[in-house]
């Protein structure tokens, strides 16, 4: 990965936070992350994501993503490795950007059930 000024490290902050505060405003107002929606934010992010710039999503990277989004901790870090797994369709040990997709769908979808299963425990 090229080593980034003091400005783009900003900048690329300021996109990541942004993009964080989307998805959980999306998930909050329950609103659907569809398969499409989840395959536009993997286009959008997958370089925020690929820290080491190599095109390829490892499973510390998805890892640190995933914990990103989900503040509540609702994810055992053996869920992300098993949803990183299941969509390393290639077996190598990293997610292309097709399958961060899907694995972010999963995700997104895992996190809204939780805010869901949330939501019902406060309401009794």
């Amino acid at each position: 990965m090229k080593n980034l000024t003091a400005k783009e490290k900003k900048r690329l902050k300021e996109k990541k936070r942004k993009f964080f505060q989307k998805v959980k405003k999306r998930l909050e107002n329950d609103e659907d992350i569809d398969e499409d929606a989840a395959n536009e934010y993997a286009e959008q992010w997958f370089g925020i994501a690929d820290i080491d710039g190599n095109n390829l999503i490892d499973l510390e990277e998805f890892t640190e993503f995933v914990e990103k989004l989900d503040e509540k901790k609702s994810i055992s870090k053996e869920e992300i490795k098993n949803q990183f797994e299941n969509h390393d369709s290639n077996e190598q040990e990293a997610l292309d950007k097709i399958e961060f997709g899907v694995a972010l769908h999963e995700i997104l979808k895992l996190l809204k059930n939780d805010m869901a299963a949330a939501e019902d425990d406060d309401d009794n």
